[in-house]
């Protein structure tokens, strides 16, 4: 090597700027023996073997060969040289494309890709069950694709400790939640750990012996970590892959991209199954509208001599994504909320409880009415299943500057009675849904209204405006307007009571979509 390093600076001297990355070579790989300590099964390792040879081996092989064979060529035109051997180059390219399809197809050359099937079976995990069974299915999917032979689900019980709701062994275990450990664990935004991540992870070097520890007492090889802002409230436990393999990469993306859908369940066990775990209820215990109810009821009812307030939240069958919310900020000032989450059933009404709750624990974090937004857009895109968004209106009323500020957010109609005017006028501009994209901070606008005596503002969802006659004609806004100045004189909870009965006249039949209906009548200055 000597010899050959000599010639080449005799020879081309900018050949020796190669040889230091041979070294860097040797180093990584040598780094990597040293800190791997897992084991693929023979299946897994010849897959790959193959899949390095198709697609890195074979190309680079046949590209040699054409550089070889085109080198003549150089001699007489450099650039058809050039011209040819990058033709050669794309073609290969191209033909190596479909190669790596054929393969993965037909002899599972490519990396097994669960990730859809995965996806699938979390999308159909059925929340009206009960959280064994839930939990069960849950199992199923997560063997079926992943091959863990063990799930064990920790739910937080007291504070900083998290307890088993489910065992897939039929196994207790716990774990205290060590503020140290978790810190560096947010911190650092990686709520899926792996076993082979914690021995080796430059980001988890400091808490590596805690992580170990942990692994070790829960026998696991990888873990989901579920939380709200700062707190852990449950852990997603799986063992080894039942072959033995460890979990790759592809699982860490995987598991990274469908983490929405393991909060959701996480969310269901911690509010259901944690129930069954204090004994206060049974497991058999379901979802129901009963609880969904007690939960939208939970409000703070604005009370200011000011105002005066109605509003109605329903669902058509009995389950569903649209609620009401108010949270008080001070004596002066209260935070109004219309929310539709996507979706139909239990998984709109899991959405919007979890939206619900997720609101008082952000207006803890901020005081700025925009970022409150763009907090929820955030969380709806990153942790709620993949197509949930949210459609309604942001509102804050200040009742020191008798002003009302809002931010459209997709709601369909927002109506305002100008007593000076007498007359109905749509304020909702333009608005973004929440959920579509991550940062929202540019495309959604506060606006800002002066409130005077006899004001009234009334607020709905789609369900009210879109509902449909036996004819096949719809409620409509003019209908809207239309109540609305006829009844004036009523307070706002009648108000919104007759809209309700003149919809219910209006179709003849059952509502086949959630209504909503928030009005606010303004009293005095």
């Amino acid at each position: 090597m000597a010899l050959l390093f000599i010639g080449s600076i005799q020879l081309n001297p900018m050949l020796n700027t190669l040889f230091p990355l041979g070294f860097v070579l040797f180093l990584l790989v040598t780094y990597k023996g040293f800190t791997f300590s897992s084991y693929y099964d023979i299946i897994t390792l010849v897959r790959a073997t193959i899949k390095g040879a198709v697609n890195f081996l074979l190309p680079a092989i046949l590209s040699g060969l054409g550089y070889a064979l085109f080198l003549p060529i150089r001699e007489t035109s450099r650039l058809y040289f050039v011209l040819i051997f990058f033709g050669f180059s794309f073609l290969l390219f191209f033909i190596n494309y479909y190669v790596v399809k054929i393969t993965k197809k037909s002899f599972g050359v490519a990396e097994i890709d669960y990730a859809n099937t995965l996806q699938e079976g979390l999308a159909s995990l059925d929340y009206n069950e009960s959280a064994s069974e839930v939990s069960e299915a849950l199992f199923t999917v997560l063997q079926n694709t992943t091959q863990v032979a063990a799930l064990d689900v920790l739910i937080e019980l007291n504070e900083r400790e998290l307890v088993t709701a489910y065992s897939s062994q039929d196994k207790v275990k716990m774990l205290k939640v060590n503020p140290d450990v978790f810190d560096v664990i947010l911190n650092a935004d990686r709520p899926i750990i792996f076993k082979s991540q914690a021995m080796t992870h430059h980001v988890l070097a400091g808490i590596k012996d805690e992580l170990i520890s942990m692994f070790e007492e829960l026998e696991a090889d990888a873990i989901i970590f579920l939380h709200q802002g700062r707190n852990i409230f449950g852990a997603i436990v799986l063992s080894e892959k039942r072959l033995g393999n460890i979990f790759s990469a592809y699982d860490y993306n995987t598991f990274l991209d469908l983490y929405s859908y393991f909060f959701v369940y996480g969310y269901y066990m911690m509010n259901i199954a944690k129930e069954a775990i204090i004994g206060t209820v049974s497991r058999e215990l379901q979802f129901s509208g009963q609880i969904i109810q007690s939960i939208q009821d939970n409000v703070d009812i604005i009370d200011n001599p000011k105002a005066d307030i109605g509003y109605i939240s329903t669902s058509a069958h009995n389950l569903g994504g649209e609620f009401i919310d108010f949270i008080k900020l001070g004596e002066d000032r209260y935070i109004s909320i219309i929310a539709d989450l996507s979706g139909k059933g239990i998984n709109a009404s899991m959405s919007m409880v979890i939206v619900k709750s997720l609101l008082r624990t952000f207006l803890m974090e901020t005081t700025d009415f925009k970022e409150l937004v763009q907090k929820v857009n955030y969380f709806i895109r990153m942790n709620l299943p993949k197509g949930t968004f949210l459609a309604g209106i942001f509102m804050l009323i200040d009742f020191s500057e008798n002003a009302l500020y809002y931010v459209n957010c997709g709601i369909p109609a927002l109506f305002m009675y100008n007593q000076t005017y007498n007359n109905v006028i749509e304020i909702q501009g333009d608005g973004k849904v929440l959920g579509f994209v991550k940062d929202v901070s540019s495309l959604v606008k506060v606006k800002k209204i002066t409130l005077n005596p006899g004001d009234i503002i009334v607020g709905c969802t789609h369900g009210l405006i879109e509902s449909k006659s036996m004819r096949g004609e719809a409620f409509g806004k003019e209908r809207i307007q239309k109540s609305i100045l006829e009844n004036l004189s009523y307070p706002s909870e009648r108000m919104v009571s007759f809209m309700q009965t003149n919809l219910l006249e209006f179709t003849s039949r059952e509502l086949d979509d959630d209504v909503s209906i928030l009005a606010i009548k303004y009293l005095s200055r």
